[in-house]
């Protein structure tokens, strides 16, 4: 479980954001709750309140609102990047980051 505050973290969370920091990314906050079916309408909410010009979002699961609220895996305007969680060849990998920095690359460029 990832924290804001890094002493808050669980294990998996620290290894995030050791793994983000080594690559020039740090992680300022993170979406409150969880509603499981509506995390898409959470994660555009959030977007809006906190007037972000772009976002990604790294999941390893796809909800049902996902798509309806924007947040695509694929096409013009993706910014979900599927990871897996429960692989041999899970978690957080370069190839994610790399993809990572083209979308926010492609968005900005926007």
């Amino acid at each position: 479980m990832w924290e804001p505050e890094y002493e808050n973290c669980l294990s998996d969370g620290k290894y995030l954001t050791d793994c983000l920091a080594k690559e020039g990314i740090t992680v300022w906050d993170k979406i409150p709750g969880y509603s499981g079916s509506n995390r898409g309408e959470e994660i555009r909410s959030y977007a809006h309140d906190h007037k972000c010009r772009s976002y990604i979002v790294l999941d390893d699961n796809q909800y049902p609102d996902f798509t309806a609220n924007g947040i695509h895996e694929k096409g013009t305007w993706a910014n979900w990047i599927r990871t897996e969680f429960y692989s041999s060849s899970g978690g957080l990998r370069p190839e994610h980051v790399e993809k990572a920095l083209q979308l926010f690359e492609q968005q900005e460029a926007r």
